[in-house]
């Protein structure tokens, strides 16, 4: 039987704020903005990741921000609290 002493119901796994441009100002770069609970996956998931396989989950609170020209180059970065 689930209790109370092993699922937490107000446990929000992802919620965030978007904010997707996909021409700032008409110069053909993509900016992203997430603001809020995120599951983030960076790289080959070794400094930064969501778990796959576990019983536990982890939730980063924060910022992340990415800037494009699509097919060219890309600048991420992110401030996280990490859960």
């Amino acid at each position: 039987m689930v209790g109370t002493s092993t699922l937490t119901a107000g446990n929000v796994q992802q919620l965030f704020v978007a904010l997707i441009l996909p021409d700032v100002w008409r110069t053909g770069l993509r900016t992203d903005l997430h603001v809020g609970r995120i599951k983030l996956d960076i790289g080959s998931d070794r400094l930064v990741a969501r778990s796959r396989f576990s019983n536990t989950s982890q939730a980063f609170d924060g910022i992340h921000w990415n800037l494009a020209n699509e097919g060219q180059w890309q600048f991420r970065t992110f401030f996280l609290k990490w859960y």
